[in-house]
């Protein structure tokens, strides 16, 4: 090695991957009617149906913006709870049969992204870290079934953001400091994907890289946007130059 010490940029070593509209599409016509009718009849025995809508939205918007040392899932579950006739332990059992048992008949509402899964598997041979960085109000029963709906359920990733490991939502900063606490990583080794400006770009307050799938209004907190194809470019392009850098600095 000749001259001083070099210092280099960086090297990107961890992708991290929003779900819906990056991974998969969601198709909202009709899913919260055929939810709901399969909820009012999972969760009748706990909740009635004409309290459970209100108990359930009020139990999803709590857990997003909680501010406590618990669970996204265990606020949830105890909001639910609160609205219930029996014990915070049957809750439980009974949200998970819903998510075992009548989920997944919604799973033709999450259609696969073409480029998605191509992108993924491109990702782990160039040696990357691949995270789910899903917003984590589902738990990981909901999560997998999206996945599996979407093409990507064998494709296994290093880390799965959900509702019952994490403690805080998007857009919250805090979510990003948490995933990077959670990876043993720091932000500027990390590139966040996803599709959403309001969700997805304040992992930039954490020191993270981002890239918006789509066209995108111009946005300080964005380092780049554009196609799948675009994606998969930019990210042969990060392990291309950032080995050549480190092989360089040792000439």
């Amino acid at each position: 090695m000749t001259g001083g010490p070099c210092r280099l940029k960086a090297r990107l070593t961890t992708l991290l991957f929003d779900l819906d509209g990056t991974l998969v599409t969601l198709e909202r016509r009709g899913l919260e009617l055929r939810f709901m009718l399969r909820a009012f009849r999972r969760f009748w025995p706990a909740i009635p149906p004409w309290r459970f809508r209100r108990a359930f939205w009020q139990a999803a918007e709590r857990l997003q913006v909680h501010g406590s040392d618990k669970t996204n899932y265990q606020v949830f579950l105890e909001t639910l709870g609160a609205h219930s006739r029996v014990d915070l332990a049957v809750v439980d059992q009974i949200v998970r049969e819903f998510l075992v048992e009548d989920f997944p008949h919604l799973s033709d509402r999450f259609v696969p992204i073409p480029g998605a899964r191509e992108t993924l598997q491109l990702a782990r041979r160039l040696g990357y870290k691949v995270v789910l960085a899903t917003n984590p109000v589902w738990p990981l029963d909901a999560v997998r079934t999206r996945l599996r709906a979407g093409g990507l359920g064998d494709f296994t990733f290093d880390f799965i953001s959900h509702s019952e490991v994490m403690t805080r939502c998007k857009p919250d900063t805090r979510y990003y400091h948490e995933l990077l606490e959670r990876l043993g990583t720091r932000g500027e080794e990390c590139l966040m994907i996803g599709n959403d400006a309001r969700k997805d770009l304040p992992a930039s307050e954490a020191g993270i890289r981002t890239f918006l799938i789509g066209a995108h209004a111009p946005d300080p907190r964005m380092d780049a946007c554009g196609t799948m194809e675009d994606l998969r470019a930019r990210i042969t392009q990060e392990r291309d130059s950032s080995w050549s850098a480190h092989r360089n600095s040792f000439v």
